[in-house]
């Protein structure tokens, strides 16, 4: 059971039961009909019978439960199988992303003379021989975790 149907069935449980109340109908000055709850002051009106059934709640929801539990036997596995293949799909658009982004940054510090970035101060500070090698060998394992 959904926890809405669960949230659902306590609600109504708990609601107060419904007051049999009256409907009244009346046109205006402009010829638009109106319903209300009240009769209009000052105004002729009709009494429109509303025909209502108390329902039996407790019935309606062992009904809707059953529905629901049919539904899960006769989808669950389709279902599952449906979530599972779009969440697959995800996971390897994602890896396809990082694998690209990986493979870009080697080639770009394979491809730099001079290997840079712009520190927090705003100052350019250019790596040194054995950082810009560092850089190279995590950017290298970058691909080789992501590009599988």
């Amino acid at each position: 059971m959904t926890r809405f149907t669960l949230v659902f069935a306590l609600a109504l449980l708990f609601a107060p039961p419904a007051v049999d109340a009256q409907v009244y109908r009346w046109v205006d000055d402009q010829g638009r009909v109106h319903y209300s709850d009240r009769a209009p002051l000052g105004r002729e009106s009709e009494k429109v019978a509303i025909d209502s059934r108390p329902t039996d709640l407790e019935a309606r929801l062992i009904e809707q439960m059953a529905r629901e539990e049919r539904l899960r036997l006769i989808d669950g596995d389709r279902v599952d199988d449906t979530a599972d293949e779009a969440a697959d799909q995800e996971h390897r658009a994602r890896l396809a992303r990082a694998c690209e982004q990986a493979r870009a940054r080697v080639a770009s510090i394979e491809s730099a003379r001079r290997l840079s970035r712009v520190e927090e101060d705003g100052s350019r500070r250019v790596y040194s021989d054995d950082e810009r090698q560092a850089a190279l060998l995590e950017a290298r394992g970058q691909v080789s975790e992501w590009c599988r």
